[in-house]
């Protein structure tokens, strides 16, 4: 009984029409997940499972309505069809309340062990306690994305400045000896090391200081105190 109960509610998401079908009454269906936790994590899956069930209906009745019989002195004389779907789009905002916990996430995936653990009565908290392989898989994604990038073969980037240059500087890959060579036959120029070997880094940093460029560029045009000439970088006080 309580495993078709699960089958339904994971189908229809209507915990009265579940009930039914398993000729329960509906606070029976309540008062046994008060008392059994088992099915009661199984229940959150099950909801989680049912989510799109109950976006299908809502696009359903969005679109189509529902046809409502009008009566006149008791008799039915007529039909009509509603658009109001307002008690759906509040079920649904307590089923994604239910998506976003982790156990009811795992039980979902696991549903069909939940069930298999129910029917054998076996306890069912070490399936939503285990992370999933998808759980798994995004965590590792994560950690990847996070690991600082592989410093290729080559030169260091150094960052490069030219004198009377108007803009950020030029990226270009050199050994120190370069580097110091290059500001010794220029006057006024800098190269800065950049830490990094890495053409995507060495990228990132040349379109970084570009849109800082371009936001300072913005910030003096629009500001009205900004004086023009010489001394355009000084404040009106």
């Amino acid at each position: 009984m309580r495993v078709k109960f699960l089958e339904a509610l994971a189908r229809t998401g209507n915990v009265g029409a579940s009930a039914y079908y398993v000729q329960l009454s509906r606070q029976s269906a309540y008062d046994l997940r008060r008392r059994d936790p088992d099915f009661a994590r199984a229940w959150r899956a099950a909801l989680v499972l049912a989510r799109d069930v109950a976006e299908d209906a809502l696009q359903e009745r969005a679109i189509e309505g529902i046809e409502e019989p009008v009566f006149y002195h008791g008799e039915c004389v007529a039909t009509r069809r509603r658009y109001d779907s307002r008690l759906l789009l509040a079920h649904l905002a307590r089923l994604d309340k239910i998506a976003e916990e982790i156990p009811a996430q795992r039980g979902a995936a696991r549903f069909e062990d939940m069930l298999e653990a129910i029917r054998t009565g076996d306890d069912t908290a070490p399936l939503i306690a285990t992370p999933t392989d998808e759980e798994l898989a995004a965590a590792a994604a994560r950690a990847e994305a996070l690991q600082p990038p592989v410093e290729e073969d080559g030169d260091e980037f150094y960052a490069v400045t030219f004198p009377d240059q108007d803009g950020p500087p030029d990226y270009y890959r050199m050994t120190p000896e370069e580097a110091a060579e290059m500001e010794r036959d220029v006057p006024g120029l800098t190269a800065i090391p950049t830490g990094t070997r890495n053409d995507t880094v060495a990228s990132a940093l040349h379109y970084e200081e570009l849109a800082r460029a371009e936001l300072a560029e913005k910030a003096a045009e629009d500001d009205p105190w900004v004086e023009e000439g010489d001394d355009a970088e000084e404040l009106r006080i």
